[in-house]
């Protein structure tokens, strides 16, 4: 990213708390998920709202492991109303 002129601020490893199985068995399953947040150059203006994010952390200083569940309820992707669902073929 750096090569192509992205400037790295940080990033963040999203580590689920409750990741989907490996059905097969044959290899870990993907309980975890890499942010890379960037801009343009050096320069570039961004908004980081620091102080909110430190409030909805119960006050403390925010770390780059973020532990949240997948999404597996109402949450969820929908078209036309409906939870979005999609076949492995």
């Amino acid at each position: 990213m750096q090569d192509l002129g992205l400037w790295i601020l940080n990033d963040i490893q999203w580590i689920k708390t409750n990741p989907m199985p490996n059905f097969k068995g044959t290899r870990f399953n993907n309980a975890q998920e890499t942010l890379i947040w960037a801009s343009k150059n050096q320069k570039s203006k961004f908004t980081f709202h620091y102080k909110s994010m430190k409030a909805f952390n119960d006050d403390k200083q925010m770390r780059s492991d973020w532990y949240i569940p997948i999404c597996n309820g109402g949450e969820r992707i929908k078209v036309n109303g409906e939870v979005f669902n999609y076949q492995i073929a």
